[in-house]
């Protein structure tokens, strides 16, 4: 099953908001750079971990020191296609808050 959304679109999104965010006073525009170096840092090392861990799952694929079947590889690539997925919308704007609400009579 494929997302409704790619990479590419959660970026693109990211770069319009902040394109599209308000003129900020000097402390809070420090504050946003503080704010933005911690995450660099922390999304560089954890994306590093994580290709490190899912290139040591692509270990188990030589046969020649494994033995795993096609379930086997349909529950692991299932779990990390879901667990990439549900990551992938915390970065997405939340679609439902902008909606608007009223009752119908």
């Amino acid at each position: 099953m494929r997302p409704d959304f790619t990479l590419e679109r959660v970026i693109r999104d990211i770069y319009r908001e902040a394109d599209q965010k308000p003129k900020l006073k000097m402390n809070e525009t420090k504050l946003l750079k503080d704010k933005r170096a911690k995450f660099v840092e922390l999304a560089n090392k954890r994306v590093q971990n994580a290709l490190k861990a899912i290139r040591l799952i692509g270990n188990l694929a030589n046969a020649r020191n494994y033995d795993y079947t096609r379930e086997d590889m349909k529950q692991i690539f299932g779990v990390l296609t879901d667990e990439l997925n549900g990551v992938m919308k915390r970065f997405q704007p939340d679609k439902e808050s902008e909606k608007g609400f009223s009752l119908k009579p």
